[in-house]
C-alpha cells in the first residue's frame, strides 16, 4: 500500500491543502508549529477515525473551516488507486467514503477490507513511532529495557507483556495463598466466622428464664453503684477545690504579712515618664533658643548692608515704565522695518501706474479717475460682452452646421441615385414573383411526386387475371375475418379477456379490408385510375424540367436587392425631407442671432460713452481697459495709504525715543541715540533695586519669624518648668533625685497590691464567697497531704465505675439475647449473611479464574511466537542491528521461555540490552521495529511513519540509519517528519515537502 496524495479539507491549522508523496521515501520538513504533528494525526484519523474526547488525544478540529476531515489517495496491488475520504457529519469517528478507480464506492466495511487486519493498535505499535519511544528508554532500568525490547519484538510496543503483567497483578490483587487483605482471603475468613456464628445460634435457643432473673439482679445492683458514685463525686469536687486553693492561700498570707505597717502612698500617675519628657523638652528648647539668637545677629548685619545700596527713587514706578517700554521695543523694531518697507513700496506703485497710462496713451490722471468702475458698470460690460460672444459663437455654429448639412444632402442624393439602379420595373418583378411561386409549389409537392410515380408503376404492373381474382380475395378476407371474430368472442366468454379482444380486432380488420377492396372495384376500373395518375405525373415532370432550367438563385437575389433598394430609397427620402426642415430652421436662427449681435454692439457703444470710456473698441478690449482702470485706481489708493502709514510710523518712532530718554535721565543713565541700549541699562538698574528690595523684605520677614519663634520657645520653657514643679508637689518632694527614689518605692507597693488582688480573685473563682473563709480554716487545719486523700477517692470511683460498666454490659447483653430469642430475626439475618458471603466468594473466584485463563493464553501465545515468528524477526533485526552499528554487534539471541534478549559483540562478548549505551539501545529498538514491520505479512505492506526518531544520533549513525531506511523503503513506503535542517542536506535527492515555505506541493 502506498499513500499517493493527501487532501486536507479542514484539520487543525490545515485548510484546503494537498500533498503528493513519493512512493518510496518522503521527507517532510517544517519548523515547530508548522503542522507536522497535525499532518501525521490526519493520516491516522483518515484510516482509523477521529479521536474521541475520552481518548486523551487532541481532536484537531479545524480553526478556519466548517468541514472537519479530508481524504487520502492510496495505491494497492489488487484495486489500483483508491480514495479514502473521512469527514465528520453525524458519527464521532467520522463518515467514511471509499471511491475505487473503477467508479465503485463504499463505506466503513470497504475500508476495513482494504486495511485487511491493520488496526489502530497495529499501526501505532509497528508502523508509526517517534522520539518518545526512544526517549522512554532513558527512564527504564536494565530489566525494564530488556522486557520492553522483548515486547517490541512481538507486537511493536508494550502490549503483550503488559497484558501478562496486568493479568498477574489482578490475580495477586484477588488472592494470595497466605494473604490477609486480598478480597478472596478476606471473604473466605468472613465466611468461616459467619459459619461459626450460625453454629452458636443453634445452641442458644434455651435458658430464657435464667437470663431474665440475671437482668433484674443486675439492674438493682446498678442503682446502688449510682448512689455511691454521687457521694464520691461530691467528695472529689471538695478535695479538688481545696487542692487548688491551698497554694493561693499560702501566698496570700505571705503578702498580707509583708504589707503590715505600710500606709497609703501617693505618687502622680506616669510621673517618671512625664518628668523625663519635660526635662528633655526643656533642654531641647533652650538649645533652639540659643540658635535663634545667633541667627538674629547675622540678619541685623545683612539688613544694614542692603539699606546702604537701596535707591531713593520710586523703583516700582520706574519698573512699570521700563516693563512698558520693553514691550514697546519690539513694536519699535517692527516700526523701523515697516518704515523701510513702506519707503520701498512707493516707487514700484508709481512705476506700475505710469506703465498702465503708457499702454493706453493717456497722460492725464483725471481720464482714469472719471471712469465708472462700479460693480454695476462691470456687470453690464460683462453681460454685453457675453451676449456678443454668445451671438458670434452661435452664428459660427450655425455656419458649421449648415456646411455639414450640405454635405449630408449631397451624400443622400448620391445614395438615392445608387438605390434607383437596383430597382426592378413592374413587369420584371411580377414575372419573377410568378415563377418563384411555381417553384415553391413544386418544392412542396416534390415528396408526393415520388409516391405518385411509384403508384403509376404499380398500376402498370397489374394485369387482368389479378383483377379477376380480386373478388375471390375479398371473399377470402370476409371468411377469415368472420372466423377470427367468432374465435375472439369465444375466448372472451371462456375468461381470457386480452387474447379474445386482440383476436376480435384482427377479425374486424380483415373484414374492413375486404369491404374496401370491393368498394374500389365498384367505384372505377383500373384503366381509369392509370390514365389519371399518368397525366398528373407527366404534368409535374414538365414543371420539374422548367424549374431545373430556371435561374432561381438569381431571381431570389434580384428580388432581395429590389426590396433592400426600395427600403433604402424610402429611408433616404425621409432623411432628405428632415434635412430640408433643419436647414430652414438654421436660416431663421441665423437671422435672429445676427439681429441680437447688432443690438448688443449698439448697447456697448452707449455703455462706453456713459461710463467715460473712449468709443470704438471691441468688447474684449473694453474688458481689458476696464480691468486696467480698476488696477490703476487700486494702485493710486495703495500709494496714498502707504504714504499715510509712513507718516504715522515715523511719528510713533520719534515718540518712543523721547519716552525712553525721559525715563533714563532721572536715574543717571547716559543719553544715547539707540533706545535699546538705554532700555537695557534701565532694566539692569530696576533688577538690582528690585533684588535689594526683595532681600530686605525677606530679611524682615525672617527676623520677625525668629522673634516670634523665640517668644514661643520661652513660653514653652516656662510651661515645662510649671509641669516639673507640679510633679514634685504631687509626689511630696523637692528634687529630681528624691522624686526618682519615691517612684521606685511606689512601684513596689503597687505591685504587692496587684498581687494580693489577683490571688484573692483567683480564690473567689475557686470557692464561692460564702464558703471562702470556711475553706481558709480547713486549709489551716489540714494535717495530711491532700493528694493522698484525692487518690484514695479516685480509686474508689474507678472500682465503682468498672462495676457499673460491667453491669450495663451484662444488662445489654442479656436484653439483646432476650430480644433475639423473642423475635428470632437475628438468626435469619445470620443465615442470610452467610449465603451472601458465599456468593461473593464464588464471584471473586470466577474473576480470578478469568485472569488465570488470560495469563495462560498469553503464555501459549508467547510460546507460539517464540517457536514460529521470533526467529524471523530476530534474524531481520540482527541484520539491521549489524548494519546500524557498523558490524560492531553481530548477533541477537532470545532464549526460549525467557522474556529477554542477549546481544553478542564482534569479539564474542555478550550483553543484555540494559548493559548497552543509550544510543546503542536506541539502535536496537529501531532494528526490532524495522524487522517487525518487514515480517508483518499481509496482502498490502503498510507505510512506515517516523517522527524525529534520529535526531539524537551523530552524523555517522544517521548516515547508517538513512541507508537502512532506503533499504526498507524498497518494500515499504517511508514518511519521515523532521524540523532539523541537516536532515534535508543528508537526505540527498530524496523528495521533500517543506511546510511553511511551500505549503502545498502537488
Amino acid at each position: 500500500m502506498i499513500i499517493k496524495e493527501i487532501n486536507v479539507y479542514g484539520f487543525g491549522k490545515w485548510t484546503n491543502e494537498s500533498f503528493t508523496l513519493d512512493p518510496h521515501f518522503q521527507l517532510v520538513y517544517g519548523e515547530n508549529e508548522a503542522g507536522k504533528s497535525t499532518l501525521m494525526s490526519f493520516i491516522q484519523a483518515v484510516f482509523f477515525g477521529f479521536p474521541k474526547k475520552s481518548d486523551h488525544h487532541k481532536s484537531y478540529e479545524p480553526l478556519h473551516h466548517t468541514t472537519y476531515g479530508g481524504s487520502v489517495v492510496i495505491s494497492t496491488k489488487e484495486d489500483g488507486d483508491i480514495m479514502i475520504e473521512r469527514v465528520r457529519k453525524g458519527r464521532k469517528k467520522g463518515d467514511v467514503t471509499v471511491k475505487y478507480s473503477s467508479g465503485k464506492t463504499g463505506g466503513e466495511d470497504d475500508l476495513l477490507e482494504i486495511l485487511d487486519g491493520y488496526t489502530e493498535q497495529v499501526y501505532r505499535g509497528i508502523f508509526s513511532f517517534d522520539l518518545m519511544g526512544l526517549q522512554g528508554l532513558e527512564k527504564m532500568n536494565a530489566e525494564e529495557i530488556n522486557s520492553f525490547l522483548y515486547d517490541t519484538s512481538i507486537s511493536g510496543g508494550p502490549s503483550l507483556l503488559s497484558g501478562e503483567k496486568e493479568a498477574d497483578e489482578k490475580m495477586q490483587s484477588l488472592f494470595k495463598p497466605r494473604g490477609k487483605v486480598t478480597p478472596v482471603n478476606v471473604t473466605l475468613k468472613d465466611l468461616q466466622k459467619i459459619e461459626k456464628e450460625v453454629n452458636e445460634w443453634r445452641s442458644k435457643l434455651a435458658g430464657y428464664e435464667e437470663i431474665s432473673g440475671k437482668v433484674e439482679l443486675a439492674e438493682k445492683e446498678l442503682k446502688e453503684t449510682a448512689g455511691i458514685k454521687e457521694k464520691l463525686d461530691s467528695k472529689q469536687a471538695e478535695l479538688d477545690r481545696l487542692k487548688k486553693l491551698l497554694p493561693l492561700y499560702a501566698d496570700y498570707k505571705i503578702i498580707r504579712e509583708q504589707r503590715k505597717g505600710n500606709g497609703e502612698m501617693t505618687f502622680p500617675e506616669s510621673g517618671m515618664n512625664r518628668l523625663e519628657r519635660s526635662l528633655k523638652e526643656k533642654k531641647e528648647l533652650e538649645l533652639q533658643l540659643t540658635e535663634l539668637h545667633e541667627k538674629k545677629s547675622r540678619l541685623d548685619e545683612q539688613r544694614k548692608n542692603c539699606q546702604e545700596n537701596q535707591s531713593s527713587y520710586n523703583v516700582k514706578e520706574i519698573e512699570g515704565k521700563v516693563r512698558q517700554l520693553n514691550k514697546q521695543e519690539g513694536r519699535y523694531s517692527e516700526q523701523l522695518r515697516s518704515k523701510q518697507t513702506l519707503s520701498e513700496k512707493i516707487p514700484p506703485l508709481i512705476k506700475q501706474k505710469k506703465r498702465i497710462e503708457a499702454d493706453w496713451g493717456i497722460e492725464e490722471e483725471r481720464n482714469f479717475l472719471h471712469r465708472d468702475t462700479t460693480r454695476q458698470s462691470e456687470e453690464e460690460l460683462i453681460r454685453l460682452n457675453c451676449l456678443i460672444t454668445e451671438s458670434d459663437q452661435e452664428l459660427e455654429r450655425i455656419k458649421k452646421e449648415k456646411i455639414r448639412l450640405d454635405e449630408d444632402r449631397r451624400r443622400l442624393e448620391y445614395e438615392l441615385t445608387e438605390s434607383n439602379k437596383n430597382l426592378l420595373n413592374d413587369q420584371d418583378k411580377r414575372e419573377i414573383e410568378g415563377n418563384l411561386k411555381t417553384v415553391q409549389h413544386y418544392e412542396a409537392f416534390k415528396p408526393q411526386l415520388s409516391m405518385l410515380q411509384h403508384r403509376l408503376e404499380v398500376l402498370r404492373g397489374q394485369g387482368s387475371p389479378k383483377q379477376q381474382n380480386n373478388d375471390n380475395l375479398s371473399m377470402l378476407l370476409f371468411v377469415i375475418g368472420g372466423l377470427l371474430l367468432l374465435s375472439g368472442i369465444w375466448t372472451i366468454w371462456t375468461g381470457s379477456l386480452f387474447p379474445g379482444i386482440l383476436t376480435c380486432l384482427l377479425g374486424i380488420v380483415s373484414i374492413v379490408i375486404g369491404v374496401t377492396r370491393s368498394k374500389n372495384k365498384a367505384e372505377g376500373t383500373l384503366e381509369v385510375e392509370l390514365d389519371q395518375v399518368q397525366k398528373e405525373v407527366s404534368g409535374w415532370i414538365e414543371v420539374e424540367n422548367k424549374v431545373n432550367n430556371w435561374p432561381v438563385s438569381d431571381w431570389k437575389m434580384k428580388l432581395t436587392l429590389h426590396e433592400q433598394a426600395q427600403h433604402q430609397k424610402n429611408q433616404i427620402e425621409r432623411e432628405l425631407r428632415n434635412l430640408n426642415r433643419v436647414c430652414n430652421g438654421l436660416t431663421n436662427e441665423k437671422e435672429n442671432y445676427q439681429q441680437r449681435s447688432n443690438e448688443a454692439l449698439d448697447e456697448l457703444h452707449r455703455w462706453a460713452v456713459t461710463s467715460g470710456f473712449d468709443p470704438g473698441y471691441t468688447g474684449e478690449q473694453y474688458e481689458e481697459m476696464f480691468a486696467d482702470t480698476v488696477k490703476w485706481k487700486s494702485l493710486m489708493m495703495e500709494e496714498e495709504s502707504v504714504e499715510n502709514e509712513l507718516m504715522s510710523v515715523t511719528k510713533q518712532i520719534n515718540s518712543f525715543i523721547e519716552e525712553v530718554s525721559s525715563t533714563a535721565r532721572p536715574v543717571g543713565i547716559i543719553q544715547s541715540d539707540e533706545p535699546g541700549a538705554m532700555l537695557y541699562e534701565l532694566d539692569q538698574w530696576v533688577r538690582n533695586q528690585t533684588k535689594i528690595t526683595a532681600v530686605l523684605s525677606d530679611l524682615d520677614k525672617e527676623y520677625s519669624s525668629l522673634a516670634a519663634r523665640s517668644e514661643a520657645i520661652l513660653r514653652r520653657i516656662k510651661k515645662e518648668d510649671e509641669e516639673i514643679t507640679k510633679l514634685y508637689e504631687e509626689a511630696g518632694v523637692s528634687t529630681e533625685e528624691s522624686f526618682r527614689k519615691k517612684e521606685a518605692e511606689w512601684k513596689m507597693e503597687r505591685q504587692k497590691q496587684e498581687e494580693e488582688r489577683t490571688i484573692l480573685a483567683q480564690m473567689k473563682a475557686i470557692s464561692p464567697a460564702d464558703r471562702l473563709e470556711s475553706d481558709w480554716k480547713r486549709c489551716d487545719d489540714i494535717s495530711i497531704t491532700i493528694d493522698e486523700e484525692i487518690e484514695q477517692v479516685l480509686e474508689e470511683k474507678k472500682l465503682n465505675e468498672e462495676r457499673a460498666r460491667q453491669l450495663v454490659e451484662d444488662i445489654t447483653t442479656y436484653r439483646h439475647l432476650l430480644k433475639e430469642l423473642e423475635d428470632g430475626q437475628s438468626y435469619e439475618d445470620c443465615l442470610q449473611h452467610y449465603e451472601m458471603t458465599r456468593q461473593k466468594l464464588l464471584s471473586l473466584s470466577k474473576e480470578w479464574a478469568r485472569y488465570a485463563l488470560a495469563k495462560d493464553i498469553i503464555d501459549k501465545t508467547k510460546q507460539i511466537y517464540e517457536e514460529k515468528r521470533q526467529p524471523a524477526v530476530l534474524k531481520g533485526a540482527e541484520s539491521y542491528f549489524r548494519q546500524l552499528t557498523g558490524d560492531r554487534y553481530t548477533k541477537l539471541f532470545a532464549p526460549l521461555g525467557e522474556a529477554k534478549f542477549i546481544v553478542e559483540r564482534e569479539d564474542g562478548v555478550r550483553f543484555s540490552p540494559g548493559d548497552l549505551s543509550q544510543g546503542t539501545c536506541e539502535l536496537l529498538y529501531l532494528s526490532l521495529r524495522f524487522s517487525l514491520a518487514e515480517q508483518y505479512q499481509q496482502t498490502e505492506r503498510f507505510p512506515i511513519i517516523i517522527d524525529e526518531a534520529f535526531v539524537n544520533f551523530d552524523a555517522l549513525r544517521r548516515k547508517r540509519v538513512m541507508e537502512a531506511v532506503k533499504k526498507i523503503s524498497a518494500k515499504h513506503q517511508v514518511l519521515y517528519f523532521t524540523c532539523h535542517d541537516h536532515m534535508i542536506q543528508e537526505s540527498g535527492s530524496m523528495k521533500k515537502i517543506l511546510l511553511g515555505q511551500t505549503v502545498s506541493q502537488r
